[in-house]
């Protein structure tokens, strides 16, 4: 509780200076500015996911630890970090060729230098989440928020572009790290046990794969409208997503280190389990589906207020969005659940699946743009969460329509 306290109060804050700056820079950047940098943080974000090979999940999960675990750990990311900030610097022309568009490849560039320090906050942050140290955490993030907030509006007033987001988050990582490093008293030291590896490495492996597909999944929506309708379109769609998003992003995304650690605690105890997972889907539930059905309803003002008339291309993508987010709650919640209790192989394979339906759909949607795009990916959410929610029923030995039922009941209460 104490956890979800800090964490919430963070994301508080954070929430008023994103958002705040947010309406800010939607009005001083183009939606071209927007896209360019949306398509460099796909594989931005992609490379990130290479780097976390689950380590340091596995280092949260586990029972029992010394420090050959973390100085591992450690010495591994070091490696991984530092070689795929060489790829990625390496192919980022050819990325940006890819899309015809070069200066994502000049984004992805300086993109490339921030995974030099990734390593030792990723350690610093997965210590901290372990000793649920979710105060030092909070001040962190809202620390890296504020930072670039304050470094994006005055390059972006002084017409520097899609410059400005990204002198934003290299500012914001740097300041990040520093904070970790200090709140979490640990220091980072380049020793390597294999012992202690091979005992992070079969939940960690699982957790990496599950993680990649996930992301490649919730990506893939961005990357056919990039190549197919161009650096426009995908300002468009990220403005609408990123607006549903908020929701799931701010509640369930940033609560899911402490809600992971805590089901981690309680696995193996199945009542625990369940009424912990009760009371999590009911808490969701009652802060988010009244945003959900409220954002949906006034999204054509909602947008025309906040960003201007030259974002209106994103209010039917945001309400179709909107109902998608309503399923996307219930698969979070679960999915938190399942990789606690370690049941990460039979997630791979429904996520595995739902991206090739993704990579389909997508790809036929895209002939009715970005409209077509967000019809497609609100459709294999449902199908991924049915199939997610019927195997979770199997793990708890519940029936689905007991499942149903406890669902039912947090949205009615």
């Amino acid at each position: 509780m104490k956890g979800v306290a800090w964490t919430l109060s963070g994301r508080g804050l954070i929430l008023l200076a994103h958002f705040g700056g947010t309406i800010i820079l939607a009005r001083l950047l183009e939606p071209e500015d927007f896209g360019v940098y949306g398509i460099a943080l796909i594989f931005s974000g992609l490379a990130t996911r290479f780097g976390n090979l689950g380590f340091g999940l596995a280092l949260i999960q586990k029972k029992d630890i010394h420090e050959g675990h973390v100085s591992s750990l450690f010495t591994v990311n070091l490696g991984l970090f530092w070689c795929i900030a060489g790829v990625l610097f390496v192919s980022s022309t050819s990325i940006g060729n890819l899309f015809d568009i070069p200066l994502v490849g000049n984004v992805l560039k300086i993109l490339s230098f921030t995974f030099l320090i990734t390593p030792f906050s990723s350690v610093a942050r997965a210590v901290m989440q372990r000793k649920m140290n979710f105060k030092g955490t909070a001040v962190a993030d809202f620390s890296d928020h504020v930072t670039a907030v304050l470094v994006a509006i005055p390059l972006a007033y002084l017409g520097f572009g899609v410059w400005s987001l990204v002198g934003a988050l290299v500012s914001g990582s740097l300041v990040s790290t520093i904070m970790l490093l200090y709140f979490s008293g640990w220091r980072p030291i380049p020793k390597y046990d294999h012992s202690a590896m091979k005992d992070l490495y079969s939940f960690g492996m699982g957790m990496f794969l599950k993680n990649l597909i996930t992301y490649s999944s919730d990506k893939i929506d961005y990357f056919i409208i990039g190549l197919k309708l161009g650096p426009a379109a995908v300002g468009f769609y990220e403005k609408a997503y990123n607006l549903m998003n908020m929701t799931l992003k701010e509640l369930v995304d940033k609560l899911e280190p402490v809600l992971f650690r805590a089901f981690s605690v309680i696995q193996n105890d199945r009542d625990r389990v369940l009424a912990a997972y009760k009371k999590a889907q009911l808490t969701f539930s009652l802060l988010s589906y009244p945003i959900f059905f409220g954002l949906a309803s006034v999204a054509s003002p909602c947008i025309f207020l906040l960003y201007g008339e030259k974002w209106m291309p994103s209010v039917i993508p945001l309400q179709i969005m909107c109902f998608s987010g309503l399923l996307r709650l219930n698969l979070k919640v679960i999915g938190i659940v399942m990789n606690a209790m370690g049941k990460v192989k039979v997630e791979i394979w429904i996520r595995a699946v739902a991206f090739i339906l993704l990579l389909v759909g997508c790809w036929i949607g895209s002939k009715w743009g970005i409209v077509g795009v967000a019809a497609a990916a609100a459709i294999v959410s449902g199908i991924l969460s049915l199939a997610t929610t019927l195997y979770f029923g199997r793990l708890t030995r519940l029936s689905f329509f007991a499942l149903i039922r406890i669902i039912i009941n947090t949205e009615i209460i």
